[in-house]
């Protein structure tokens, strides 16, 4: 809807419908991306930057599991469900459990655009794979520790727990990987798995399905200024 409104209004408030750019960050780039893959934005747009952020929309039934499902369990709503929730005050509804806050640094997610079948017909990361998203120019990227700001101070003991606990029978293999010895503190080296897994990953595989799927160019861009105090 907002990028009918720019078609619709941009010239005449001294703008061009024709050279529009769509920017998002964090969520705004998942939300950047999921536009990328819908039919319904395209022709709305012509460019697309998408920063530190995912082109792979979940499944309905994926993001039930994920949160949908125990977050409506805890709502307490069971008979005519839609009509319960409408009823609730707002503030009631926001505290329900779980919230669905994304911790940058969990593995899980949160709230966010899912594979509906109609405004998301499947995954942008599967659409640029097949060639049938909106086939703009794209930069893609992400930043240096990017979770650096939500991960406390681990001990070597605290890492491979929580990546035993996050991998299961990969751990050892992701412990190889990542191994303590390779950073300043084990804390670092959990941010630099978590960067990777959730960032950096991403940017890549986003950025090399777009350029197997339209001609346009792709750039993808690392961030990793280290000079700030």
């Amino acid at each position: 809807a907002a990028l009918e409104w720019v078609q619709a209004h941009a010239a005449r408030l001294g703008g061009d419908p024709q050279r529009v750019l769509l920017f998002g960050e964090s969520a705004g780039a998942v939300n950047t991306c999921t536009l990328v893959g819908s039919p319904l934005a395209a022709g709305r747009f012509q460019r697309a930057i998408v920063q530190s952020g995912t082109c792979s929309e979940r499944s309905l039934q994926q993001l039930n599991q994920d949160i949908a499902a125990a977050w409506l369990a805890s709502s307490g709503c069971v008979d005519a469900v839609p009509a319960c929730l409408r009823a609730l005050p707002a503030a009631q509804l926001v505290a329900l459990a779980p919230d669905g806050y994304p911790n940058v640094a969990a593995l899980g997610q949160g709230w966010g655009p899912h594979v509906d079948g109609f405004v998301v017909p499947q995954s942008t990361l599967a659409a640029m794979q097949a060639g049938t998203h909106n086939q703009v120019p794209l930069i893609l990227g992400s930043n240096a520790d990017e979770t650096a700001k939500s991960v406390p101070p681990l001990t070597e003991a605290n890492y491979v727990a929580l990546v035993t606990a996050s991998f299961g029978p990969f751990a050892d293999e992701v412990l190889a990987a990542y191994p303590v010895a390779d950073y300043v503190a084990a804390r670092a080296a959990y941010v630099a798995l978590t960067s990777a897994l959730k960032f950096v990953c991403n940017a890549r595989r986003s950025a090399r399905a777009a350029v197997a799927g339209q001609a346009p160019p792709v750039r993808r861009y690392h961030f990793a200024y280290d000079g700030y105090t």
